[in-house]
């Protein structure tokens, strides 16, 4: 799977969970658009990396700071591993938004509360990781970079 047929799934997916989060108006969604990071990763990729999705289709895909986990849902309908990890404490909406995705899509997504400012874990190795302007929030950048490279084949990174 190529950027450019991930990047036509997009819009069907985004009717999709517009008409979830329409009713579900209690929540307090994450204000950006989330999805668009699908975009801005794939105007970064050339030539052949173009193609670096369908050399994991099916595997572990982390989204790390994921907001309401929106990328994460999208890529589990392409046939990724999804997890989401973020924590609550740092969430827009406390990870409430995440959590009522999951049930309202009857999503197989893996939800983790870790917090990055502390010595931390990954419940699994990845082979991919999105983990987007992340990086000037934390205490310890370079811990997390470190635990990054030992644990993902691909990261995609802002």
């Amino acid at each position: 799977m190529n950027i450019r047929e991930i990047q036509k799934e997009l819009d069907k997916f985004e009717e999709r969970l517009d008409v979830v989060k329409k009713e579900s108006p209690a929540i307090k969604w994450f204000f950006g658009d989330i999805l668009s990071n699908i975009d801005a990763i794939g105007s970064l990729l050339k030539g052949k990396n173009r193609d670096v999705f369908g050399e994991f289709i099916g595997g572990h895909v982390a989204d790390i700071g994921a907001a309401d986990g929106d990328v994460a849902f999208f890529l589990e309908t392409l046939g990724y591993q999804c997890d989401i990890i973020d924590f609550p404490q740092y969430n827009y909406n406390g990870m409430a938004a995440a959590y009522h995705l999951k049930e309202a899509l009857k999503s197989n997504v893996s939800i983790h509360e870790i917090d990055l400012d502390k010595r931390f874990e990954f419940p699994r190795r990845y082979d991919a990781v999105i983990f987007l302007g992340l990086l000037y929030h934390l205490r310890n950048p370079f811990f997390a970079l470190e635990t990054l490279a030992q644990n993902t084949r691909y990261c995609f990174l802002s």
